[in-house]
């Protein structure tokens, strides 16, 4: 692991906790979340498959940016334990 590594890391979550990301983004992806929560309780079953793609396709997003704080985590330990020997 590098130090590198570590510093694109937290430019990353420093992007992803902006105002413009938060508000340009995420917003409207967990707005869009809300809506196919919705047509999937009174849509036909075509409708259904269709948006189940999608919402699977924007948690897919969400839970990627939610990765970024483990890969700091683990990151900084790597460095650390580097350190150490």
């Amino acid at each position: 692991m590098s130090k590198e590594l570590l510093d694109e890391l937290y430019s990353l979550k420093n992007f992803v906790e902006s105002n413009e990301f938060q508000k340009f983004i995420m917003k409207p992806l967990f707005e869009e979340l809300s809506k196919i929560q919705r047509l999937k309780k009174y849509k036909d079953w075509d409708s259904v498959l269709k948006a189940q793609g999608k919402e699977e396709g924007l948690l897919w997003m969400v839970n990627t940016l939610k990765e970024v704080d483990r890969q700091i985590k683990n990151t900084k330990f790597e460095l650390d334990k580097e350190e150490t020997l």
